[in-house]
């Protein structure tokens, strides 16, 4: 860090103080993640790097979710939708869309969020991103199978089962092997917390180099 400073390279700073947000994000220490996620932001800014600005708004947003802050959470998600509409960067854009959708599954709004989820699937398939597609499938199953609309359910869990055998996840595997067998009333936020925890959020959306 001391090299970067006597260089003034802010590129270099912005993704070391990412680097930084992710360990302590790890470590459960969500107000240092978050004050160092922020640092990082402002370099993007300041360089006028929007693809990994946009990027860091998902982290922040991921924190705030992961606080239970969850309209500050849609704030940043929803900044960092604009900006990817933007640039046109869809992969981050189906991110945030499944990133909101996340947000309202936890706020009990399960057709808002299945329509944001279903945005995001749509992207997803534009752009053949699986890793994003089988999340999102699995999401999708998830507020089927909190409305009780269970065949619906099966049926999105044995595709994001699938998608996650094609692209070698095996715990998405594990997950929805044991959704598949299990499709009683288990709420909406055990199954979220279940599926997508704040480490595999942060990495997916801004993973280390």
């Amino acid at each position: 860090m001391n090299l970067f400073k006597k260089q003034d390279d802010k590129y270099g700073k912005a993704e070391v103080f990412t680097n930084i947000a992710k360990i302590y994000s790890i470590k459960g220490e969500l107000d240092q993640a978050l004050n160092y996620f922020k640092k990082s932001l402002r370099l993007w800014e300041q360089i006028g790097n929007k693809r990994n600005f946009a990027k860091n708004l998902m982290n922040i947003g991921n924190i705030y979710t992961d606080k239970g802050e969850l309209d500050v959470a849609l704030d940043y998600f929803k900044r960092s939708f604009e900006i990817c509409k933007q640039i046109d960067e869809k992969q981050t854009l189906a991110n945030s869309l499944g990133s909101i959708g996340i947000n309202h599954a936890i706020k009990g709004e399960l057709d808002i969020a299945l329509d944001y989820f279903q945005q995001s699937l749509e992207l997803c398939e534009q752009i053949n991103d699986k890793q994003i597609l089988a999340k999102n499938l699995g999401s999708v199953g998830i507020i089927h199978h909190s409305k009780g609309e269970l065949n619906q359910a099966l049926d999105y869990y044995q595709q994001s089962l699938q998608m996650n055998r094609e692209i070698g996840n095996i715990d998405g595997v594990v997950i929805f092997l044991g959704k598949i067998g299990d499709r009683g009333g288990i709420g909406i936020r055990d199954h979220i917390k279940q599926q997508i925890t704040r480490q595999e959020i942060i990495m997916a959306n801004f993973p280390l180099d």
